[in-house]
């Protein structure tokens, strides 16, 4: 599929899919309704939301697209320094015609995206331009069902009795991705909502059922993606309570060290004083029986522990 300048990217029953470069455009769509709407929306470098304005003869917008949501990893253009983030994709929907108006940087993306559209029953210009909007979730279900096995294997393994698992990056990656596709979801969502709306009378009755059904997996996914962000935070407050568990183990054995050694820091006290008259420190045997009596010590704290279940 050869994209230099003016290029029929797809001839269909009815009119013809372009993809041309921003002056070919401009040249092809002279004169057109809509043209200067469309490059009103491309003169914004800052847009954040998929768009569409509705025409009496036409549809023209952008549509924000997160490559890496797209294609997968073997799929994306090289290099893809500034496909990392996301692009827009100006379109112009007329009755028998689709234009996209493509950037020379953005151009072998778009036409990845155009060429994973199926050739067969291609129909209309407007049956095209709604799949080329479901193929913005291709992959979408699959790789969200990846990201929830993702979880479920950091639970099982924080959950394990062998836990050595330091999941905060991992947590603060997903959970970056989620939000990026979360946000997608919900503006491809609304601009179907727009298109459904259909306020022109431009669109068909069986286009506008596509686009509502799209809508409404844009929906699910959204949903789906929301509760995996938060599966995520369930993993975290997982993981802080086996820290907290492993600082209180810590606490604990040294309270237990600290109680089982006070008796014999007592008596060391004690007996450390060294007055003349204390009977003891004449006595034959009395270190050894100073030393037995701190072992017996040790012994029935440890006992005691043991029947407390401190140990």
């Amino acid at each position: 599929m050869n994209l230099e300048g003016a290029a029929v990217v797809r001839d269909l029953e009815s009119g013809r899919v372009y993809m041309l470069n921003i002056q070919e455009a401009g040249k092809h769509l002279e004169g057109k309704n809509g043209k200067e709407e469309l490059w009103r929306l491309m003169a914004n470098h800052q847009t954040y939301f998929s768009k569409a304005s509705m025409l009496s003869d036409c549809i023209v917008g952008v549509l924000v697209v997160a490559p890496r949501m797209v294609l997968q990893e073997n799929e994306l253009p090289k290099p893809v320094k500034r496909h990392q983030l996301q692009i827009t994709v100006p379109y112009y929907l007329g009755k028998d015609e689709l234009v996209f108006p493509v950037r020379e940087e953005d151009q072998l993306f778009i036409e990845k995206m155009v060429h994973k559209i199926e050739r067969e029953g291609e129909g209309t210009t407007e049956q095209f331009f709604c799949r080329f909007l479901e193929s913005m979730l291709f992959h979408d279900m699959e790789q969200l069902q990846e990201i929830e096995a993702v979880c479920y294997d950091m639970e099982e393994k924080l959950t394990g009795k062998k836990a050595h698992l330091e999941p905060t990056e991992d947590i603060l990656r997903y959970r970056k991705r989620l939000l990026v596709r979360n946000f997608y979801y919900q503006q491809l969502a609304d601009l179907c909502d727009i298109l459904v709306s259909n306020d022109q009378d431009f669109l068909m009755e069986k286009t506008v059922s596509s686009i509502a059904e799209l809508g409404k997996r844009a929906d699910r996914l959204y949903d789906y993606s929301q509760m995996l962000r938060e599966y995520m935070v369930q993993i975290r407050e997982l993981y802080q309570q086996q820290i907290d568990i492993q600082q209180n183990n810590t606490m604990r054995m040294l309270t237990m060290v600290t109680t089982m050694f006070f008796p014999l820091t007592l008596v060391t006290g004690w007996y450390g004083m060294n007055f003349v008259n204390m009977p003891e420190l004449k006595t034959p045997h009395g270190y050894g029986v100073v030393v037995l009596v701190c072992i017996l010590i040790i012994v029935a704290e440890l006992v005691f522990f043991k029947k407390k279940k401190f140990l």
